[in-house]
């Protein structure tokens, strides 16, 4: 049997890869969530709440919780993120902390707490979801899921921008992810990988030019 931890599984990616992952016979999967409401756990999913990765004390809690449990992890998934909208003329000092807080420094704590505890299974697999900012050391893979239809790019405006932008839902992006975790190994680790390839990343061929591969690797 396999654990997989997905932080942030509330909604969008992270509700859609719980989901994805649980309609694999034999996976015990786990979600975090913010709050407790409406969130149900069931047979093969059990909902951890009251996590909010942007509180210092969001990894302390979570171990003591899993240790609560009697798990340990082949997979963590760190999909928490938050995307506020700014310019350059009017930049919002509030906003910039909280993203950087949530999608750049609380995966470093939210790792260093799950590794330190011994929650982590010998060849377990570590994979940010990146969102928006994101964090530099160098344990995990980090992954750009793409252009998603999701509540968070419809609150900042972006719908606008989903047919032309060809964005996915997130069930798309979740299988697309799950495929690429299976094949991610230790010599990928401290890479950054854009599962779905060029074909996510609007400016991929302008940069690194045609006939990019699919995942494609990305310069960071």
């Amino acid at each position: 049997m396999r654990s997989i931890l997905v932080v942030g599984a509330s909604r969008g990616l992270g509700a859609s890869l719980v989901k994805a992952y649980a309609a694999e016979s034999g996976n015990k999967v786990f979600g975090t969530t913010r709050s407790s409401s409406p969130h149900n756990s069931t047979s093969n999913i059990t909902y951890i709440h009251g996590i909010d990765v942007a509180k210092e004390e969001a990894g302390r809690n979570l171990v003591t919780h899993v240790h609560n449990l009697g798990f340990k992890f082949d997979v963590v998934i760190i999909t928490a993120g938050y995307f506020g909208t700014e310019s350059f003329d009017e930049p919002s000092w509030e906003k910039e902390i909280t993203m950087y807080t949530t999608s750049s420094i609380a995966p470093v704590f939210l790792v260093h707490h799950l590794v330190k505890a011994g929650l982590i299974n010998d060849g377990g697999k570590i994979i940010l979801a990146a969102k928006s900012h994101e964090p530099h050391f160098p344990l995990p893979t980090l992954d750009q899921p793409g252009f998603m239809r999701t509540e968070m790019t419809k609150s900042v405006g972006f719908d606008q921008y989903w047919d032309a932008g060809g964005a996915v839902t997130p069930e798309e992006s979740a299988e697309s992810l799950t495929e690429f975790i299976e094949k991610f190994d230790i010599g990928m680790t401290g890479e950054y990988w854009a599962p779905r390839g060029p074909r996510d990343i609007g400016t991929a061929e302008p940069v690194l030019g045609k006939g990019l591969p699919t995942p494609l690797k990305l310069p960071w």
